[in-house]
C-alpha cells in the first residue's frame, strides 16, 4: 500500500491547496476509491481472506477501514496532520479579487453621490480622524479618497459576518480535518 499512501498524501496536499480539507471518513473513502477495481483490491481481498477471521467481507464494509487510516496517519505524520479546520466557501476565493472590490466600491460611491450622501472631489484628498479634510499631512488619517461624506448620518451600513463564524465550519462532533504540512517544522494553515 506504500505507493497508494504516497498518492493519497499528494491528494490531501492538493485538497489543502484548494481549501477542501478531508475528514477521517472521507480519507478512508478516498483510499478505498483509489484501490477499487484494481489489482490492489484483488490482492487485499486475498490477503484478508488468508489472515482475517471475520472475512469474507460484507459488501457494506470498506476494505480499508479505521485500522488502515490509523496506520496511514502514523506512517505519514510528518506530512499529514489532524486538527480542527475551516471549510472555505469556494466562491469566496473566486470573487475576492482587487478588481471586484474596486468595482464594488466605485459603484457604491457613485450611488452615494447620486443619493446626495457624498460628493466627488476634484482630486484625491487626505482626511483626519473626524472625517474632515486634513489641513496638514500630520493630521491625515487613513488613505486618501476622492469622495467627501456630506451626510454621514444618512448612510446606513449593513454587514454580513456569517462567513467568519466557525459555527458552520463543517466539523461534526469534534471531527478533525486533515491537511498537508509544508514541512516538518512549518505547518501551513488551511
Amino acid at each position: 500500500m506504500n505507493d497508494i499512501d504516497s498518492y493519497l498524501v499528494d491528494l490531501i496536499g492538493q485538497l489543502e491547496k484548494i481549501r477542501a480539507p478531508i475528514s477521517c471518513r472521507q480519507g478512508q473513502a478516498l483510499a478505498n476509491s483509489i484501490i477499487s477495481g484494481t489489482s490492489k483490491d484483488t490482492r487485499l481481498i486475498a490477503w484478508k481472506e488468508k489472515h482475517c477471521n471475520s472475512f469474507p467481507n460484507s459488501s457494506k464494509e470498506p476494505l480499508l477501514g479505521k485500522g488502515y487510516w490509523s496506520e496511514f496517519m502514523k506512517q505519514n505524520s510528518h506530512h499529514v496532520t489532524a486538527k480542527s479546520g475551516i471549510k472555505f466557501d469556494s466562491k469566496r476565493a473566486d470573487w475576492c479579487t482587487y478588481q471586484n472590490f474596486d468595482m464594488m466600491y466605485r459603484e457604491v460611491y457613485k450611488e452615494m453621490v447620486e443619493g446626495g450622501i457624498a460628493s466627488k472631489l476634484m482630486e484625491w484628498t487626505s482626511f483626519n480622524k473626524k472625517g474632515y479634510i486634513a489641513e496638514a499631512e500630520e493630521e491625515a488619517f487613513g488613505m486618501k479618497s476622492e469622495y467627501f461624506l456630506l451626510c454621514p448620518e444618512k448612510l446606513l451600513l449593513l454587514m454580513n459576518f456569517e462567513n467568519i463564524s466557525r459555527a458552520n465550519d463543517g466539523n461534526v462532533g469534534g471531527e478533525k480535518l486533515y491537511e498537508l504540512w509544508v514541512n516538518v517544522h512549518n505547518k501551513k494553515q488551511i
